[in-house]
């Protein structure tokens, strides 16, 4: 006779033929919670409609975090968040539940690995959650933080925040990214020793004409030191059309930064 206790039993030895034991035993939760843990996921709701069983996921996912088996655990987590292509589904849980959730086991890099790819969708409703991630991300493993911002899918999270953060951990680029204020963009760009030089460049070249040419005029200002990347920011913004170039000319000759203005002039001659 097939029973739970036995597949209890079975299941330390053969998982597999645990799950089998469940089925059979008419145990649906312990069904789904053996195929989950086998990794056996595209088969859970087919096996719920099969049974017509509607399962507590969460419950089954607290369950494989609470048996340590955490490849599984986060499997079965992006199951439960997936959204499908676009975001056009609704994830089986609510995502801030299972966010809530994996906090809870202080399974940071797991929550971030699963919650990337859920929030990747970019809907206007997940703003918090998203701002959320960011934080989290950036307190605990800055490097998975630098990841979400890199790929730029997530758009909607508290950009002012996340900037305060980046800023304060030294992610000055990003920080400089994500915020918005002139007066804050103005503090961060003169500090051109902490920035990545292409990352500043760009960054100049997608901001607003205005701000960009106070930004420009401020790093020729700040410092000598700044002298080959104000030329090659002034070429860039110039030969863009984004400052006129006899605006750039005029701001080298104010700063008495003759070494600039060549090298600005050598650039736009070459």
């Amino acid at each position: 006779e097939y029973t739970t206790e036995l597949g209890d039993l079975v299941k330390p030895y053969n998982p597999q033929l645990a799950v089998y034991i469940y089925s059979k035993s008419g145990s649906p939760e312990m069904t789904v919670q053996g195929l989950a843990e086998t990794g056996q996921f595209d088969q859970i709701i087919n096996y719920c409609k099969k049974v017509n069983y509607q399962p507590n996921f969460l419950n089954i996912l607290k369950k494989i975090l609470d048996s340590g088996l955490m490849d599984k655990a986060v499997e079965f987590g992006k199951m439960l968040c997936n959204r499908g292509e676009g975001g056009k589904n609704s994830p089986a849980v609510p995502l801030a539940t299972c966010f809530d959730l994996f906090l809870q086991y202080n399974k940071v890099t797991e929550l971030i690995t699963i919650m990337s790819d859920a929030l990747e969708c970019n809907k206007s409703e997940d703003a918090a959650l998203q701002t959320k991630l960011l934080e989290l991300s950036l307190s605990r493993d800055p490097n998975l933080a630098v990841s979400i911002l890199q790929r730029k899918k997530m758009t909607y999270y508290d950009k002012q925040k996340v900037a305060r953060m980046c800023e304060q951990i030294g992610l000055f680029g990003y920080a400089l990214e994500n915020y918005t204020d002139i007066n804050d963009i103005r503090r961060i760009v003169v500090n051109t020793h902490l920035l990545n030089k292409d990352q500043l460049i760009s960054f100049l070249c997608s901001i607003e004409p205005e701000k960009a040419k106070v930004c420009l005029q401020d790093i020729i200002k700040a410092s000598a030191h700044n002298t080959p990347l104000a030329a090659e920011a002034a070429f860039k913004l110039g030969e863009s059309g984004i400052v006129p170039k006899m605006d750039i000319i005029k701001m080298f000759d104010a700063a008495g930064s003759i070494d600039g203005m060549f090298l600005f002039l050598r650039q736009d001659i070459a």
